[in-house]
């Protein structure tokens, strides 16, 4: 999805269930930081769910690499 604000494009990936409600030329409202422009989100997405999930894949990951190297 492309979008503009204040004279500049910005893109934003996604979900294909929310490409298929959308039309060209919808007004949809986002969020954003003026002090982090190129960072958008929609009134319902929350970032920190992935937040915790990266957090907790590289923890699993981190305990299974040092379990293999130490096995022997």
């Amino acid at each position: 999805m492309f979008f503009e604000l204040d004279g500049k494009t910005y893109s934003k990936a996604i979900t294909r269930g929310k490409r298929d409600q959308l039309n060209i030329g919808d007004s949809i409202k986002l969020k954003y930081s003026p002090e982090v422009k190129s960072h958008f989100l929609f009134p319902d997405e929350n970032p920190t769910y992935v937040g915790y999930a990266l957090i907790f894949g590289v923890l699993f990951m981190s305990i299974g690499l040092f379990y293999y190297a130490f096995k022997k």
